[in-house]
């Protein structure tokens, strides 16, 4: 939703958008997610945002691309 409302995207931004959009895996916050990031949040003090990625990434078999280095790198390297 957040990457279709800016008012200022073309409809030829919009089409690449609803592409990538269809390309990607779209992982529910089941509550095995919601309380592995529960947990983050609580041992780590991480943000909402963070934890839920974390947590979804370590319930999921998923391949995690991330922009920033992390302030708690060591919840984004599996064993």
């Amino acid at each position: 939703m957040e990457l279709l409302s800016y008012p200022s995207m073309s409809e030829s931004e919009e089409l690449i958008v609803r592409d990538f959009l269809d390309k990607i895996i779209v992982v529910d916050l089941d509550n095995k997610i919601k309380d592995l990031a529960i947990a983050f949040r609580k041992n780590y003090k991480l943000k909402l945002p963070d934890a839920i990625v974390a947590a979804s990434f370590w319930t999921e078999v998923l391949l995690l691309i991330i922009t920033s280095k992390p302030e708690s790198i060591d919840l984004f390297s599996r064993p």
